[in-house]
C-alpha cells in the first residue's frame, strides 16, 4: 500500500514533469526529431516575391471600386461643407481639431475595415497553404498588405490633399 502510493506519485510526476527523468540521449533525440522535419524549399524573400505577384493578380478590380471612390467623395462633400475655410486664428482651434479628429478616425475606419473582410475571406486558402507549408505567414501578411497599399493610402492621401485646401488649413503651405 505504502509501495503502491510511491509507484502513483512516481507516476503522477513522470506524466506531469515529462522531462524529468530523460536523459541526455533522449533530449538529442528530440532535437534531431526536429531538425529533421520539412523546412520551406525556398528563402522568405522569393516567398514575398511571389506572394505580392498573386495578391496584385488577385486584387487587381478591387483596388479602386466605385464605391471607395463615391465613399471618399461623400467624405470630402461633408467635410468641405462643414469645415469649408476656417480662419486661421485661435478662437477656431477646436473647430480644426474637430477636423483632425474626424479624418483620423474616418481614415483608420476604412482601413481597419477592408483589412478585417480581406483577411476572413482568406482564412482558409492561408491554413491550407500553410499545412502544406508553401509558405511562413510573415511573406503572406507583407505581401497582402503591399498590394493593399493602393486604397490604404493612395486614395486617403489624394483626399486629404483636397481637404487640406479646401478648409484652408494652412493657407501660406
Amino acid at each position: 500500500t505504502k509501495g503502491d502510493k510511491k509507484d502513483r506519485n512516481d507516476y503522477d510526476n513522470s506524466y506531469c514533469y515529462p522531462h524529468s527523468s530523460q536523459t541526455n540521449n533522449e533530449l538529442l533525440q528530440l532535437s534531431d526529431l526536429k531538425s529533421s522535419l520539412p523546412q520551406y524549399s525556398t528563402s522568405s524573400i522569393s516567398q514575398l516575391h511571389l506572394l505580392v505577384k498573386r495578391a496584385m493578380k488577385q486584387k487587381r478590380g478591387e483596388r479602386l471600386t466605385k464605391v471607395a471612390f463615391l465613399v471618399a467623395l461623400f467624405y470630402l462633400i461633408f467635410e468641405s461643407i462643414f469645415w469649408f475655410r476656417l480662419p486661421d486664428d485661435t478662437n477656431h482651434i477646436y473647430e480644426r481639431n474637430s477636423l483632425l479628429f474626424f479624418l483620423i478616425i474616418a481614415q483608420s475606419n476604412s482601413i481597419v475595415i477592408s483589412s478585417v473582410t480581406t483577411f476572413q475571406h482568406e482564412r482558409s486558402l492561408l491554413r491550407r497553404e500553410r499545412a502544406k507549408k508553401m509558405y511562413r505567414v510573415l511573406p503572406y501578411f507583407i505581401a497582402k498588405t503591399l498590394s493593399d497599399m493602393t486604397t490604404t493610402i493612395l486614395l486617403p492621401m489624394l483626399h486629404i490633399a483636397v481637404v487640406y485646401w479646401t478648409v484652408n488649413l494652412r493657407h501660406s503651405v
